[in-house]
């Protein structure tokens, strides 16, 4: 799906895609070949931020309609959902990731601890 094709959609669809998206995404790290499965999380990765930007473009009380998705079942979900929430809801954001780097399983634990210690060391700044 296109950027255009984005644009026509409500927020709340692009929220129910971004989902779907994520929760896919969390399934790559079960791929038999690893070219495959780094092809398909990028893949993935790429549509989400195409939402992220559709979404941006739209304001912040569009964006914030993510802010659910920081307490969905999926970590994957809630790994996507705090990147792209630390700039208009810093403290849930960084709270989620918080408890993913201490709780989540094993790779998206892995995942939230590099995001916090980027934060820490200023090479990712959240926008």
């Amino acid at each position: 799906m296109t950027n255009e094709n984005l644009s026509d959609l409500s927020i709340a669809e692009l929220v129910e895609r971004y989902t779907a998206l994520s929760v896919e995404q969390s399934t790559t790290h079960h791929e038999e070949d690893d070219a495959l499965a780094v092809s398909k999380y990028n893949r993935l990765y790429d549509a989400t931020h195409a939402i992220s930007d559709v979404l941006r473009a739209r304001g912040v009380e569009a964006r914030s309609a993510l802010i659910p998705l920081l307490q969905h079942s999926n970590p994957q979900v809630r790994l996507n959902a705090a990147h792209q929430l630390l700039a208009i809801t810093h403290d849930e954001a960084y709270a989620a990731l918080e408890k993913l780097s201490k709780e989540g399983p094993g790779i998206f634990r892995l995942r939230a601890g590099m995001a916090l210690s980027h934060l820490a060391d200023g090479s990712y700044r959240p926008t």
